[in-house]
């Protein structure tokens, strides 16, 4: 439930709903929508009867279902092709890497399992593909290079405390 009244206090504190306690025009006490003014059981019930009388336009959107094994396809072939890379590609570089980091040689990825594909964010070359931490830590390692903080880092991690 909605603490406001009002459709104007509702966009104020940025609200979705708003109670006005008055029925709407087919006599529901219920929520409202910012957006469009509607009741929330006039919609609730407009979507059902939509459902009633269309159940095959309802069936055909409802196959587009999401799929988490096809998404995870879609997601990788996304990023490959976003380097220049394709499927055959990227196992000769990582065949060429024997199977492993091209940092630190770990044979396992880490993170959600795939190797990262390491580039220069300037030129966009492709440099190898890492493991999840090394990824992450010469991506940090960059940034401190560019703020001229690397010999600094260095310098902090071997003072004496």
């Amino acid at each position: 439930m909605t603490c406001c009244t009002t459709k104007e206090d509702a966009v104020a504190i940025g609200r979705k709903q708003y109670s006005p306690g008055v029925p709407c025009i087919n006599g529901h006490i219920a929520n409202r929508r910012v957006i469009g003014n509607a009741c929330i059981e006039c919609d609730r019930l407009r979507v059902a009867k939509y459902r009633a009388r269309y159940p095959n336009r309802v069936k055909a959107t409802s196959r587009k279902c999401y799929c988490p094994e096809r998404a995870r396809k879609n997601n990788a072939a996304r990023s490959l092709s976003r380097y220049g890379l394709d499927k055959d590609s990227y196992a000769a570089m990582l065949a060429s890497q024997n199977n492993s980091c091209a940092l630190c040689g770990i044979d396992t990825p880490g993170g959600k399992g795939r190797w990262k594909v390491d580039h220069d964010h300037g030129t966009g070359v492709v440099r190898g593909l890492l493991c999840n931490q090394c990824n992450i830590g010469l991506g940090y390692i960059e940034i401190m290079l560019r703020r001229g903080l690397l010999s600094k880092c260095g310098e902090y991690l071997v003072k004496e405390l």
